[in-house]
């Protein structure tokens, strides 16, 4: 289980410190502020009938524009022989987090512009094999409350949890932010509450965040309701993750906290010693693999609560790419390796039982805007020249360029510094998912 938002990284502190203290000059010299009604959000449920109806391509591109540029991305893109093209979706407005694949499902996230103040997020949830649209939250729609943004999602088997703002429009207005719990299956809200969260994760059964002054709250699901409440002695959560009975937050005072799930009772304190990035945890059969901005990589053992090795590997935090920016994992983990890039944007495998780097691939000269991929004994990299690049999981040998597409390019406004490129790669049994920050979703199968 992974966790997507919008986070902040260590080297633009200083930046949204001061925009921070910009907000609250304006809101002090206000006489006033407005409060839009409580709305609660709403899913649609889409046949592929009805979704046959509406229309997501746009009118056409505006290459050259103050706010993007992005010619071309409604184009097929150019494939290498032997790879096809199973279904391109194009969607009205940019794809702006990397896809994520769970079961029989793709989340994608759209956002109608990159300047605050103009958010129209909606959260889609398609057939990973064919493209079709299963369904789609839009938040409340009411005139009063015309801007929204998707903060954090997180996500089970049954439950999808999103972390919605509302703002009536480019005033400072104090946004109104809710915690909303879909059923996966069919989009319906199971539960919301309007509530500040830091943080949150989803079980089968609860949904667990962090209130405005980090303590732990769980709601049963799908009743609703609330079975308990923990003030929060540790630091900053950087990844709260539900296994079986427990919960374990990684923190960035350098320790583990192992929760009893059912009731919040704290069972175990441990050293992990780093300070994890927000969000940069992956989780599987009772290892974590967690990743510092300056300490590198460190294996933990949630059974014997204790790091197995630590591996330095350089991380630069000045990437502008998405998926280096924020609480997305920037690695990928499978049974028995790990995959990541490195602050010069060389390509690693690392060993999982030893930690010992195993191969490591130069960078091909443009900067890595999405985690690497392992599918089929190959591990892909999607670029910043827009290139899609393979190669040998078992050496790290390139095997070539699969996929050239065009990209989505961000500017500095004179409010905010946006990120300038947004891509992503994920996989199904047989089928490559790869955004781009522009407007197509693109699934493309290797042949035999």
């Amino acid at each position: 289980m992974e966790n997507y938002g919008i986070g902040v990284k260590s080297i633009e502190v200083n930046r949204h410190i001061a925009r921070i203290l910009i907000l609250c000059i304006s809101l002090i010299s206000c006489t006033s502020l407005d409060y839009s009604p409580e709305i609660p959000p709403t899913s649609t449920s889409m046949s592929n009938s009805e979704f046959a109806g509406l229309s997501l391509t746009p009118a056409g591109d505006a290459p050259g524009t103050s706010s993007r540029e992005c010619s071309g991305d409604t184009a097929v893109p150019s494939l290498s022989p032997g790879w096809s093209m199973v279904w391109q979706q194009v969607f009205e407005h940019p794809i702006a987090l990397p896809p994520e694949v769970t079961d029989t499902q793709l989340i994608l996230l759209e956002r109608a512009d990159p300047f605050p103040g103009e958010f129209r997020d909606t959260v889609w949830v398609l057939n990973p094999q064919t493209g079709a649209v299963l369904w789609r939250f839009d938040g409340a729609d009411n005139a009063a409350l015309p801007v929204r943004w998707i903060k954090n999602m997180a996500w089970s088997q049954k439950y999808i949890a999103v972390n919605v703002h509302y703002q009536k429009g480019l005033r400072f207005e104090i946004p109104e932010e809710y915690l909303v719990v879909l059923d996966r299956s069919s989009g319906e809200v199971v539960y919301t509450e309007q509530v500040h969260v830091l943080g949150m994760t989803v079980s089968d059964g609860a949904v667990y965040y962090r209130g405005e002054w980090r303590e732990l709250n769980r709601v049963d699901l799908p009743a609703g309701e609330h079975r308990w409440r923990m003030p929060w002695k540790g630091s900053f959560p950087r990844g709260d993750f539900v296994i079986g009975s427990w919960l374990y937050s990684f923190n960035l005072d350098r320790n583990v906290y192992k929760l009893n799930a059912a009731d919040g009772a704290l069972v175990a304190t441990a050293t992990l010693g780093i300070p994890p990035i927000l969000g940069d945890v992956l989780i599987e059969d009772q290892r974590a693999v967690i990743r510092s901005e300056r300490d590198g990589v460190v294996l933990f053992d949630l059974q014997a609560l204790r790091p197995r090795w630590a591996t330095h590997v350089d991380y630069l935090i000045a990437k502008d790419s998405n998926a280096f920016w924020g609480d997305i994992p920037s690695m990928t983990l499978t049974p028995n390796a790990l995959h990541l890039f490195d602050a010069m944007d060389n390509l690693l495998q690392v060993e999982l039982a030893s930690g010992h780097i195993v191969w490591r691939i130069p960078s091909p000269g443009a900067q890595a805007i999405s985690r690497p991929i392992v599918f089929h004994d190959l591990v892909y990299g999607l670029y910043a020249d827009g290139t899609l690049r393979a190669y040998s999981a078992a050496d790290g040998s390139p095997v070539g360029t699969v996929m050239k597409v065009p990209l989505w390019y961000r500017i500095r406004s004179d409010a905010w510094a946006w990120r300038s490129l947004v891509g992503g790669l994920d996989a199904t049994s047989d089928t490559l998912i790869a955004t781009t920050g522009c407007r197509s979703v693109y699934a493309i199968q290797r042949g035999n």
